[in-house]
């Protein structure tokens, strides 16, 4: 019984790690994204680093994650939340 919870509690662990490190690879990627796209456009007044749903789509991609939105949410931008305008 107390080998199976180690067993339990080593495997939930483990399986918790492994989701960190993806979601902190992917950040990372998502980061580096936003830095080459803050770069391309140099001539903005603000330089805030400002990561978007498609720096973090193509971090995705990298990692060979396929997003797919539904239809009805329309075209994805960089623009405020919502779909509907």
């Amino acid at each position: 019984n107390t080998c199976l919870q180690f067993v339990l509690i080593s495997r939930t662990r483990l399986v918790s790690l492994a989701a960190q490190k993806f979601i902190a690879d992917i950040a990372h990627e998502a980061l580096q994204q936003a830095r080459m796209r803050n770069m391309r456009e140099k001539g903005r007044k603000d330089q805030r680093l400002v990561m978007t749903a498609q720096d973090i789509g193509a971090a995705l991609q990298v990692h060979n994650v396929k997003i797919v939105k539904p239809e009805h949410l329309g075209p994805l931008s960089g623009g405020a939340a919502g779909g509907s305008a």
